[in-house]
């Protein structure tokens, strides 16, 4: 199409408003003038000739204010606009937003490249605030349109206009921005749809100070479609406190730890940045970091540390690992460590998992050096879940002193070993792991003083300990208080326990003890074992070994006595029963047997009686019938006749 159109006139807008009243402004008013003419051709737009554009004129507008529900107060006090045909110039500008100042000045080269497909708009803007307050747009109303703003459009939403490239030099003095103030506020740098290029973005958050360039990618869609953000970035500070990030009261630096929010802190899963980072000094929590170097990967709901790099504690710390939110519930952290030349009581002060890991360093005074692998859950608060850590690692001790700690010191009163009281530890490498909420340390082997140790065991990173020391002790050394009774008690304590082991300690030049340490370090728990005089000490897996194989030996003879105890009992029951049983048969046959021997002796005396009753009946009977015989009258008498 030809474009052929003039504009010119001075409009009120305190009468416009009164004719033509807009829902929500309050106020309205302030004067415009405007006298343009453009007089061209769309070819002529699309080969960028511009000089044989016709275009010119200007506007402008004075003393306007607009007041309206739910934004600051705006007052331009002048600003005007001249309108050539290679470019609209907007030579200064002053206003007001609310408690704001704004001023400056910009220019648009090739406007009318907004009415052809294919151009590009060009243009630079320079902007200066005394003073700018964020919080008066960022009110309910202002951040709900903020987000339909910056929301995925309906698919049938027209295309945002995105041909333009913009230079932009933007300075601000003072900030406040929710909880943060900030000052000598830089901005520079270039912005097209596709890439944002800041070469310079720098200020002052309360002690902190930053300074960035970089570019950050497909910045566009980005805010108008919710794609993913790229980009990298070089971040440079020379003293940076994140302490203020993560408190309450927010720009007041603290030593005090992070206050636990009421969510994890989420990395949003449409940013693929790399973060190169290089500052003087970084606090964070009670920690003070030097010279940190080193890149942080922000990818796939993850922030990944690559080869970070710092001084602290008294040496120097070295970590890669990251921070993941995929799981939005249970965020969790991985790191690999590198520390050398730390001072164990710095790091003990300074470390919660450090005091988990390694609660002996509240007693130890030194460096070491450590090499380690950790992961573990995270609560709310960002700090370790205890129950979830797991670790391994290798701590180096280069030179440290145990003092004060109460199982040794129950330990060298119990031996009268002074050595034991004020342990030096150096040059030990003591491998350790952690897992299902237990330390557990390797054996290592320590010498000090003449006593040769093998020290190993384990601890729950909340409860109790259970360590043996394995030590061959020289017999000069238990018992060198002179005074009398107490010069011995070691050796009499060593040799009452031998004792019960059927063994002689007199005849050795050394001692060889076990001596196992449970309960807490507060409250310890400490048992000895003489293992011989002379030879070399075993091992702490060996005494492990043994000790099982003892309770063990001593749970199978209490289950042979307990079994061997049922076993008489049962005996005794059943001889107990068995006699019953043979009393009973026994006074059954006794009865049986006297019932018989009666009944046979009744019936004999019966067979007796009968019998004699038959012979005196017969007897009776010859009698009778003898005397009958005899008194028969009709008996023939002998030598008579008839």
């Amino acid at each position: 199409p030809d474009i052929d159109t003039k504009i010119k006139g001075v409009l009120n807008l305190e009468e416009f408003s009164k004719a033509f009243p807009l829902e929500g402004v309050k106020s309205l008013n302030g004067i415009i003038n405007t006298d343009i003419a453009v007089k061209t051709k769309m070819s002529t737009i699309d080969k960028g000739d511009y000089a044989n554009v016709d275009m010119s004129g200007n506007a402008s507008i004075k003393n306007m204010n607009y007041v309206a529900d739910g934004t600051p107060a705006v007052n331009i006090s002048a600003m005007q606009v001249d309108f050539t045909p290679q470019s609209v110039n907007l030579p200064s500008f002053a206003m007001k937003l609310g408690k704001s100042d704004l001023s400056g000045n910009g220019r648009l080269d090739n406007i009318l490249a907004y009415f052809s497909p294919d151009k590009t708009m060009q243009g630079s803007l320079t902007l200066h605030s005394n003073y700018f307050n964020a919080d008066e747009w960022m009110t309910e109303d202002a951040a709900a349109q903020s987000a339909a703003a910056t929301a995925p459009p309906p698919v049938s939403s027209e295309e945002t206009f995105n041909r333009f490239d913009f230079t932009m030099d933007a300075s601000v003095d003072k900030v406040d921005y929710d909880i943060y103030k900030i000052e000598n506020f830089v901005a520079k740098g270039n912005f097209t749809p596709a890439k944002l290029t800041v070469s310079q973005l720098s200020g002052k958050i309360g002690e902190s100070d930053f300074s960035a360039a970089g570019a950050l990618t497909n910045i566009w869609n980005y805010l108008f479609s919710n794609e993913k953000l790229g980009g990298a970035i070089t971040l440079r500070s020379s003293y940076m406190n994140l302490n203020q990030f993560m408190t309450a009261e927010g720009a007041a630096p603290t030593t005090t730890a992070p206050t636990e929010a009421a969510e994890p802190i989420l990395v949003p899963d449409n940013l693929d940045m790399v973060i190169d980072a290089n500052m003087g000094t970084v606090i964070y929590d009670n920690l003070e970091l030097k010279n940190v170097k080193g890149a942080l990967v922000v990818k796939n709901e993850e922030v990944r540390f690559d080869n970070l790099n710092a001084n602290s504690l008294g040496g120097n710390i070295g970590i890669t690992g990251g921070y993941n939110t995929q799981n939005h519930e249970k965020p969790k952290f991985d790191l690999a460590m590198k520390l050398k030349n730390l001072d164990f009581q710095q790091s003990f002060a300074k470390f919660n998992t450090f005091q988990a890991i390694a609660p002996i360093g509240k007693f130890l005074e030194g460096n070491f050096n450590t090499e380690l692998t950790m992961s573990s859950d995270l609560k709310k608060d960002l700090m370790p879940d205890l129950t979830t850590l797991a670790a391994a690692g290798l701590l180096e001790t280069l030179n440290g002193t145990i003092t004060g700690a109460a199982p040794l010191q129950e330990i060298g009163n119990k031996l009268n070993v002074d050595a034991f009281k004020k342990l030096n530890v150096k040059n030990s490498k003591n491998w350790f792991t952690v897992k299902d909420g237990a330390v557990q340390v390797a054996d290592f082997k320590q010498s000090y003083d003449g006593i040769d140790m093998t020290i190993g065991g384990s601890h729950q990173l909340v409860g109790d300990m259970d360590y043996r020391i394995i030590a061959k002790i020289p017999r000069s050394k238990i018992g060198k208080n002179p005074l009398g009774a107490a010069a011995n008690s070691g050796l009499d304590f060593l040799s009452g326990e031998a004792s019960k082991l059927g063994l002689n300690v007199n005849a050795g030049e050394f001692i060889n003890v076990q001596i196992n340490i449970g309960g807490s370090l507060d409250k310890p728990k400490t048992s000895f074992k003489v293992l011989g005089s002379d030879g070399a000490a075993t091992s702490v897996k060996d005494a492990v070994v043994n000790k099982v194989q003892e309770e063990a030996q001593a749970q199978f003879d209490k289950a042979k006595a307990e079994a061997e105890a049922r076993a008489e009992a049962e005996r005794k029951k059943l001889e107990d029963k068995a006699k019953a049983e043979v009393d009973k048969l026994a006074d059954e046959a006794k009865k049986k047997a006297e019932a018989e021997l009666k009944k046979r002796l009744d019936d004999e005396a019966k067979k007796a009686a009968d019998e004699a009753a038959k012979k005196a009946k017969d007897k009776l009977g010859d009698e009778a019938k003898k005397k009958l015989e005899e008194a028969n009258p009709f008996k023939k008498k002998k030598g008579g006749g008839g």
